[in-house]
């Protein structure tokens, strides 16, 4: 298996690295992940949960692996850290340790929680939002959207749809009113927006590269790396003073590394090979 992406471009197991290719205006990028050196990681807390596959959990305090043993990709923190929704032939939720596994909904991918935890988001020809009980499934868009991501406040979504030939920048409500798009720029993937008023995703640059963007600020499009291999699969600490993210999918740097929410002091790789991390308390 090539990727871990899954429900890119309308298909699983395809990799967003194959999807149509776009520049955007150029921003002045933070420094290249190529010129960091590996493994100097200092004063990072919480945990990271992420995937080769099988689901682990890294406490980047102690530096320590757990494998909680659970198949499956896409992995979310609840806000509160205490549990994991993930994507495994359907849409799923278990404790943080990895007990009491519950299947939500046998099809859809990407979920993500909302900021009480008692809400998920999820794809599934479109944006769904289903209660952690597995009540209240319902429809909020239509357009095939993917990588449902709430605002800090829970009274917005976020989210990659096709307009035209790309994949763009969409927000809407949390009961799918007010659907608008919100940024015009290359192909984006990944995205991601609490606990920050910034929303993180990639753009294609011929590889994809990390950018922020605060949606009450149209001039605020800021790109954080610039690399020969892509970054992408964002996620933001806690107090959304740092960011996770996955560079390459393969070769000496490739792996879940961080930095500082403005694209400085880049460290990693923090987890080798690890892909789609979520940074939890």
């Amino acid at each position: 298996m090539r990727s871990l992406r899954l429900l890119t471009c309308g298909a699983p197991l395809i990799s967003a690295l194959a999807c149509t290719d776009a520049t955007s205006s150029p921003i002045t990028p933070a420094n290249d992940v190529s010129s960091v050196a590996e493994n100097g990681v200092v004063n990072l807390t919480g945990k990271i949960v992420y995937t080769t596959g099988t689901i682990h959990i890294y406490n980047l305090a102690t530096n320590t692996d757990a494998n909680l043993g659970v198949s499956g990709v896409n992995p979310k923190f609840s806000p509160d850290g205490t549990l994991i929704t993930y994507q495994g032939s359907g849409i799923r939720v278990m404790d943080s340790n990895g007990t009491n596994g519950r299947l939500l909904n046998a099809t859809g991918g990407v979920p993500s929680f909302n900021p009480a935890g008692t809400v998920i988001a999820y794809n599934d020809n479109g944006i769904w939002k289903i209660n952690v009980d597995g009540t209240g499934r319902t429809q909020l868009t239509s357009d095939g959207g993917y990588w449902p991501a709430w605002s800090a406040d829970g009274t917005q979504i976020a989210y990659g749809a096709i307009a035209g030939k790309l994949q763009q920048l969409f927000i809407m409500n949390a009961d799918g009113s007010n659907r608008h798009q919100a940024l015009a720029s290359g192909n984006i993937t990944d995205v991601v927006w609490q606990p920050s008023s910034r929303i993180l995703f990639a753009i294609s640059n011929g590889n994809y590269e990390l950018y922020s963007y605060d949606p009450a600020i149209s001039s605020s499009l800021t790109r954080l790396t610039t690399s020969k291999d892509s970054d992408f699969e964002p996620s933001w600490s806690p107090d959304g003073s740092q960011i996770s993210w996955t560079n390459g999918t393969s070769g000496r740097t490739s792996g879940i590394w961080t930095m500082n929410s403005d694209g400085t002091n880049k460290q990693g790789p923090v987890i080798a090979k690890g892909r789609q991390g979520s940074w939890g308390r």
